[in-house]
């Protein structure tokens, strides 16, 4: 493949892209004076790898253009500062619960089919809501009852009824919150507001809903600024202010339905639905309409960096976007890891949990990666870095063993666990050391490979397991397991887990480049361009994916014209202002 490779530059957010001799190159139409951009300065048709939103970029003489879809800051989760609860609803066929990814608001689904009620929806699956007496039920807890707030869902409807509701905590005069459409007769109407105890305090703005289109809606109220504003994918809707304040009430939360007989059942489709303690900003409510769009990778499960400096939500920051819960107060440390920041916990009993979801789910080949600063071997000398059981459901263990050997459990096995551990002591104490270790459930001989500081070590078998793989779907717990009985004692930075066996060349990469990510297939590091001659299109990677810069094509083509030129070969267009390259035919536009 022909590329050009993205050098990262220190201490900076930006990665600018070096051409590698012979390989591809970018041809510049002749102009007497390049014009600029700025942040970062740069000439007219200079590339740019912008390592905040994961996107390639060029500069047309104005601005930086993007050449492929941007991540959202965050790992594609959207703001995660006062967030309450997220309903992914991807939990699928057979799931009686909706999972809150923070593990403590689960929605019960109420007269719904666990079967047929499950669907594709704009961010994977969706909840179906029949129009009759469907809703989801979220008990009611101190975290729920709000004076500023946020609600924000992606909904679709599919007929006509009196009254779509999406949010509502509490009925009549003792409603928190409340958000829905309805008919007035002659229009459909979108409201959101609270009763303050004395009267209902809402807005309204008539609109008109496709059926069988997918909105994104958004409502705020800012308990100190007084105002209340709608959003419509993205775009103001409806404002109001005033001094008043919402009543506080112990009732429970509905998704879907009102909680007053004969009020409103949704007639469509909720995903992607979220509250907030507090009113997002408008930048903030469209960085949660534009996360999620990436699609999950195959490959990367997920990425928790800990580089936060606050909070008890660790960002995932892999397309899948599967938030971490801190609890027994694990510490910030925001520039004391290996990279940026670590979390520091205290062999007691921190931990970080990671709510099951089904791209964790009955894993059959799997790699995990991880920076560890151990201080002691934690809690009964067995540490752990990564722990994926709950209860009876159980999938791998990974963990450190006095006096400083890597073992690596594999108990979806149901006769008896697979445990192997390093040959000898190779993880020091007080020293940043990087950690992979990878596994195969295809056959019971199979062995998984350590590999320390990118480098293979010795490993030996002391239990071998028997029996046959079983279904799991357990949680995830980072630094413990799930009796927080087995806590870490140190730090720990950038763990991440794939769905595959990695290859030692890709684990060697992860240890080299400890800031950026990888794509496979082929195995580049992030801010990498090639051409897929396959496809007949330019790409780079993300950190995790091939990104298209344009449509692909049917293999083949000697060339292009005016200007001349090999398929793969990129030119800056100074004419029209425009990065192009050749996919044997024509010279194809980028971000333009």
């Amino acid at each position: 493949m022909k590329r050009i490779i993205a050098e990262k530059q220190a201490n900076q957010k930006w990665a600018f892209v070096a051409a590698v001799l012979l390989l591809l190159s970018v041809v510049f139409m002749p102009r007497s004076a390049l014009a600029a951009c700025a942040n970062p300065v740069g000439e007219e048709g200079q590339i740019v790898y912008n390592t905040t939103y994961g996107t390639m970029q060029y500069c047309d003489d104005t601005n930086w253009i993007s050449m492929g879809a941007t991540i959202a800051p965050g790992g594609n989760n959207g703001p995660t500062d006062g967030l309450v609860a997220r309903w992914r609803m991807d939990d699928g066929t057979g799931s009686a619960i909706a999972a809150d990814m923070l593990g403590l608001h689960n929605a019960t689904l109420t007269n719904m089919n666990t079967t047929s009620a499950w669907i594709s929806g704009i961010r994977g699956g969706a909840l179906l809501f029949d129009g009759n007496n469907d809703y989801l039920a979220i008990p009611d807890h101190s975290t729920l009852d709000l004076e500023s707030f946020t609600l924000t869902t992606w909904v679709r409807f599919d007929g006509p009824v009196a009254a779509n509701y999406f949010f509502e905590k509490g009925t009549a005069g003792q409603a928190n919150y409340r958000f829905y459409l309805y008919y007035n007769g002659s229009n459909y109407v979108l409201a959101c507001g609270f009763h303050d105890g004395t009267t209902w305090r809402q807005i309204e703005q008539t609109v008109g809903p496709s059926l069988g289109v997918w909105y994104h809606l958004a409502c705020t109220w800012d308990n100190v600024g007084k105002e209340l504003i709608m959003y419509v994918n993205g775009v103001t809707a409806g404002y109001g202010a005033g001094p008043f304040t919402p009543v506080q009430n112990n009732a429970a939360l509905w998704l879907g339905r009102s909680q007053l007989a004969g009020a409103g059942t949704l007639l469509g489709a909720m995903d992607d639905t979220r509250i907030y303690n507090r009113a997002l900003s408008p930048a903030e409510v469209e960085e949660v309409l534009q996360s999620g769009t990436a699609t999950a990778h195959a490959s990367l499960l997920g990425r928790w960096k800990f580089d936060e400096s606050s909070g008890l939500i660790a960002t995932d920051s892999s397309p899948n976007a599967n938030i971490g819960t801190l609890g027994g107060g694990p510490t910030w440390q925001p520039t004391g890891g290996r990279v940026n920041g670590a979390l520091d916990f205290d062999g007691v009993n921190d931990t970080v949990i990671v709510y099951t979801h089904p791209v964790f789910n009955d894993i059959n080949t799997l790699s995990v990666s991880a920076w560890i600063y151990p201080r002691g071997w934690g809690e009964g000398n067995r540490g752990r870095i990564i722990d994926k059981r709950t209860g009876a459901q159980e999938s791998f263990i990974f963990y450190v063993l006095n006096p400083g050997h890597l073992v690596f459990e594999a108990s979806r096995w149901n006769g008896s666990n697979g445990v192997w551990g390093s040959s000898s002591a190779v993880i020091p104490l007080n020293t940043w050391t990087h950690v992979v270790v990878t596994y195969d459930y295809g056959a019971l001989g199979n062995d998984p490979a350590l590999y320390v500081n990118g480098s293979p070590v010795g490993v030996t078998e002391s239990t071998t397991p028997t029996g046959a793989v079983v279904a799991e779907t357990a949680n995830i717990n980072i630094g413990n397991d799930n009796g927080t009985a087995r806590t870490f004692n140190g730090l720990l930075d950038d763990v991440r887990m794939y769905g595959r066996v990695l290859a030692a060349d890709e684990v060697a990469a992860l240890y080299d480049n400890p800031e950026g990510g990888v794509c496979t297939n082929p195995f580049r590091a992030e801010g990498a361009i090639a051409f897929n001659s396959t496809s007949g299109v330019m790409q780079y990677c993300n950190g995790s994916d091939w990104i298209s810069m344009g449509p692909t094509v049917a293999p083949g083509g000697a060339g292009c014209s005016n200007p001349a030129g090999d398929r793969g070969t990129m030119v800056y267009n100074t004419t029209h202002s425009v990065m192009q390259y050749c996919n044997g035919t024509d010279w194809v536009g980028i971000g333009k």
